[in-house]
C-alpha cells in the first residue's frame, strides 16, 4: 500500500540508501494504522473523530465476537483478527447484541468468531451509525432493536398501571449518542410519591432490592418526568419537574361545606392567569368562571357525587393544565352501632346520628350529650350516604369502646377521613336515678340532677293516700318487684336511708301522703338518702297598703308585698329608717312589709322551721297561738312555735289574727303616734305625728311603748299596766 505521505518522505531523504527509505516507509505505515485505530489522523489539517458505533447480533452464539475494520483504499484500522466487540447486555430475542465504536472514516468491517466463521466485507456508511446486523448472513443494516427495557412502578397515574412489566407505552428507547435507555412523560398528575424499578425482558428487575423513590416530587401536582438507564452497568436516574400544583386540605367533603382549591404554578412565563373547571360523576368539564389572576377557588357542593377539578394556568407563551384528583362529596356520614350506644340498633339511616363538619379541616364530629350507657363494651362504626356495605369505616369489623361504669355520658365521635381514623371520647356526667311507684303506674320517671349527687323529682298534684314506690339507679333491675321492708316514709321526713338491695336499686318503700298537693322527692346518691317534702303557702288579706309586720318560722318567698328591716332607730326624733330587702324572708326574722295593693299577700314556705322568733334590728315577731296558714286549701296553724296541721273539724275556731306587731297609719282617734311615710331619695322613714304634749316613746325588749300624760300604751293603743 502506498500513500502521498510516504512518497514525500522518500523524496526528502533521497540521498539516503534505498534500504533505509524502505524501512522508514514500513514504520510510517504502522503509525498511520495506529492513528486510524485511535481515531485521529491529519488529513488536510482536519481532526477525524471516533464517533461511529455499529452493532452485531450474535445469532449463531459465537463464543467470541470480533470486528476487523479499515478504510477502503487507504487501509489503516485494525490488523487481523481485529478487536473483541463489547457485549451491550441487550438482546434481540434471546441473542446477545455486541457493539464497537471506531473513527468516522472507517467504511469497511468484518464480523467473525476468529475460528473461521465470518461475514463478508461489509460497507459501513455514515447513515449506518447506530444500526446493527442481525447475523453473519444478513445483507443490510437495520435500526437498532432489542428486547424491551420497561419502567414500572406503583403509580397508575404515571405508568398507566401498577407494576405492569409488559406495557408497551413504558418501553424505553435507546439513545446511541450516549448509550442510555430513556423514556419521558409530560404533564402527568402525581398525587403521591411514586416508586419505580426497571424490568428487562419481562423477567429481570433492576435493581434487585428495594424500590426507588422518584426524586423531585414535591406534593400533588402536574409534572414532567424522565428516566434513564445505562444497560451496561445498570446505573439509572428518575426525576420529576413540577409544573403546576392544585391543592386542597382534603379529598372528601360533605354537601353544603366549602372546599378551597389553590393552584400554584412553578414555571416562569410572565403574569399567570388561572381558570378552574369541574366535572361531576365523569360528566364533561364545566367552567367555574372566567380566568383571573386569582389562584384560589371556593367550591361549595349542593349535591353528593364524585367531583374532579381542572385548572389551566396560562402565561405569555404557554399553558399548563393540572387535574386535581377526585373529591368525593357525601350526602351524609352516619354513626351506627348497638342500640345502647347510638339509640338505634345498627340503623345507618338514623339522621339523628349524622356527623357534621364545623371547620375546614376535614374532621367530622357527632356530639351527643347526656346519653345513658350501661357498663360493658359497645360497638360502632361510620357509614356513608345511609347505605350499609358501601363506604364505611372501619371497612371490616367494628370499633369497640368499653364503659367501666353505667351512667350518663357526653359522647364525642370524630372521623378523620384524611387519615381514616374514627375515635370516640366518652366523658362521665352522672349516674342515672329513676323513681316510680303506685302513684304513677310504676312508670320510671327520671330524677334530675346538676351535679351527679343530688337528684330531684316533683309530683305536681298527688292525692293524699298511701303509696308503694321504688328508687332505681342506672337501670339495675325491673320495677314490678313486690319485696319490701315495711317501712313507710312520711312527708317532711329528713335524711331517710333507703333500703338497698345491693344491686344498684332499692326495695319497694312506702309513702304516707297526708295531703293533696305537690310533693318533691330529693335523693342523695352517695348516701342513698331520700327526703320527701311539699311546699306550704302563708296568706294574709290586707284592706289597704298600710305598713305592717310579718315573721314566719321558715324561709319564705314573698308575693304581693315588699319587706324591710329597721336600719336605724331615732327615739328622740320619733322615727326609724328602713332598708329594703325585697321579697326573700329568713326564718324567724321579723320584717316590716308594705303591700302593693289591697288583697292577699302570700309567702311560699320552704326549708326547716326555727324554734323561736329571732330578735333582730329593733323588731321582734310574736307568734300567736293561732295563725292561719294555707297549703293547697288545707289549714295549718303555728302552735308552740311549730307548724302544725289542724286536726278534726275545728276550723271555725281558727281565725286570721294579727300575729305580729303592726304599725298602722295614724288617724282620727287612733292611739298610735308613729306612721311610715316615703321620704326623699326613696328612703323610708317613720315620723312622729303626735302633737300632744308630754308624750314620749321607748323600746323595751324590741317592743315599742308610748307614754302619754303618764299612761303607758303599746303600739296597738292598749293600755299597759
Amino acid at each position: 500500500m502506498k500513500s502521498c505521505a510516504s512518497a514525500s518522505v522518500c523524496l526528502a531523504y533521497a540521498t539516503r540508501r534505498r534500504q533505509d527509505c524502505h524501512n522508514f516507509i514500513k514504520i510510517m505505515k504502522k503509525i498511520y494504522s495506529l492513528l486510524l485505530l485511535t481515531g485521529l489522523i491529519l488529513l488536510g489539517a482536519q481532526t477525524v473523530k471516533a464517533d461511529k458505533t455499529v452493532y452485531f447480533v450474535n445469532a449463531n452464539n459465537w463464543s467470541s465476537v470480533y470486528c476487523h475494520y479499515w478504510q477502503d483504499g487507504v487501509g489503516g484500522g485494525t490488523t487481523w483478527p481485529g478487536l473483541t466487540m463489547t457485549n451491550t447486555g441487550l438482546t434481540k430475542g434471546d441473542k446477545a447484541i455486541y457493539s464497537i465504536t471506531f473513527a468516522d472514516v472507517i467504511d469497511r468491517c468484518i464480523f467473525h468468531n476468529n475460528e473461521g466463521t465470518q461475514t463478508g466485507d461489509l460497507t459501513v456508511s455514515a447513515g449506518d451509525n447506530g444500526k446493527m446486523r442481525l447475523s453473519k448472513d444478513a445483507d443490510a443494516w437495520v435500526d437498532l432493536d432489542f428486547n424491551p427495557y420497561v419502567v414500572v412502578g406503583n403509580s397508575a397515574e404515571l405508568f398507566g398501571a401498577t407494576w405492569a412489566g409488559t406495557k408497551e407505552e413504558n418501553k424505553m428507547t435507546y439513545d446511541p449518542s450516549d448509550g442510555l435507555l430513556k423514556i419521558s412523560y409530560s404533564n402527568v398528575l402525581l398525587s403521591f410519591l411514586p416508586e419505580y424499578k426497571f424490568v428487562y425482558n419481562g423477567t429481570s428487575w433492576i435493581p434487585d432490592g428495594a424500590n426507588i423513590q422518584l426524586s423531585g416530587y414535591a406534593g400533588r401536582g402536574t409534572y414532567n418526568v424522565s428516566f434513564t438507564l445505562n444497560p451496561l452497568n445498570n446505573e439509572y436516574t428518575g426525576a420529576a419537574t413540577l409544573l403546576l400544583a392544585v391543592s386542597s386540605d382534603y379529598t372528601r367533603a360533605l354537601i353544603n361545606n366549602t372546599v378551597l382549591l389553590t393552584a400554584t404554578s412553578h414555571f416562569s412565563d410572565g403574569e399567570i392567569s388561572y381558570e378552574f373547571y369541574y366535572s361531576k360523576d365523569e360528566a364533561a368539564y364545566e367552567s367555574c368562571g372566567p380566568a383571573t389572576t386569582t389562584n384560589t377557588y371556593s367550591f361549595t357542593p349542593t349535591e353528593g357525587g364524585n367531583y374532579t377539578f381542572k385548572v389551566v394556568a396560562t402565561g405569555s407563551t404557554k399553558s399548563v393544565e393540572a387535574i386535581f384528583e377526585e373529591i368525593q362529596v357525601a350526602d351524609a356520614w352516619t354513626i351506627a352501632g348497638d342500640s345502647v350506644l347510638t339509640g338505634y340498633k345498627w340503623d345507618v339511616t338514623a339522621t339523628a346520628n349524622n356527623m357534621s363538619m364545623t371547620a375546614d379541616d376535614g374532621i367530622l364530629t357527632l356530639v351527643q350529650n347526656k346519653r345513658f350507657i350501661t357498663a360493658g363494651t359497645h360497638k360502632y362504626k361510620v357509614f356513608e350516604n345511609y347505605v350499609d356495605n358501601a363506604a364505611q369505616y372501619p371497612a371490616s369489623g367494628d370499633n369497640n369502646y368499653k364503659f367501666n361504669d353505667a351512667g350518663y355520658y357526653n359522647l364525642v365521635y370524630t372521623f378523620d377521613w384524611k387519615n381514616w381514623s374514627l375515635e370516640l371520647e366518652a366523658t362521665f356526667v352522672a349516674p342515672k336515678v329513676e323513681l316510680g311507684g303506685e302513684f304513677n303506674g310504676w312508670h320510671a320517671q327520671e330524677m334530675t340532677t346538676t351535679n351527679g349527687e343530688n337528684y330531684t323529682l316533683t309530683l305536681p298534684a298527688l292525692t293524699a293516700g298511701e303509696y308503694m314506690f321504688r328508687v332505681r339507679r342506672n337501670e339495675a333491675t325491673s320495677w314490678n318487684g313486690t319485696e319490701g321492708d315495711g317501712r313507710m316514709l312520711r312527708t317532711n321526713c329528713k335524711n331517710w336511708e333507703l333500703p338497698a338491695t345491693g344491686n344498684g336499686d332499692f326495695y319497694n318503700c312506702g309513702l304516707i301522703a297526708d295531703l293533696d298537693g305537690e310533693y318533691v322527692f330529693n335523693y342523695v346518691f352517695s348516701t342513698n338518702r331520700l327526703t320527701i317534702t311539699y311546699p306550704m303557702t302563708f296568706s294574709r288579706t290586707v284592706a289597704n297598703t298600710n305598713y305592717g309586720t310579718l315573721c314566719l318560722p321558715c324561709d319564705a318567698s314573698l308575693t304581693g308585698a315588699t319587706a324591710y328591716t329597721i336600719n336605724e332607730l331615732h327615739i328622740g326624733s320619733g322615727y326609724v329608717t328602713l332598708t329594703e330587702v325585697g321579697t326573700s324572708l329568713e326564718a324567724g326574722h321579723a320584717y316590716i312589709i308594705k303591700p302593693e295593693a289591697a288583697g292577699t299577700i302570700t309567702a311560699e314556705l320552704e326549708g326547716d322551721t326555727v324554734a323561736a322568733p329571732i330578735v333582730d334590728n329593733y323588731i321582734c315577731g310574736v307568734w300567736g297561738a293561732k295563725q292561719q296558714l294555707s297549703a293547697d286549701g288545707t289549714t295549718f296553724v303555728l302552735y308552740d312555735n311549730k307548724l302544725c296541721k289542724l286536726e278534726g273539724e275545728g276550723k271555725a275556731d281558727v281565725t286570721s289574727t294579727k300575729a305580729y306587731l303592726q304599725i298602722p297609719v295614724g288617724g282620727q282617734g287612733a292611739p298610735a303616734v308613729l306612721r311610715i311615710v316615703e321620704g326623699e331619695n326613696n328612703a323610708t322613714a317613720m315620723e312622729n305625728l303626735d302633737a300632744a304634749e308630754n308624750t314620749t316613746k321607748f323600746i323595751r325588749n324590741g317592743v315599742l311603748y308610748i307614754i302619754r300624760n303618764g299612761v303607758t300604751y303599746d303600739a296597738m293603743g292598749k293600755q299597759v299596766k
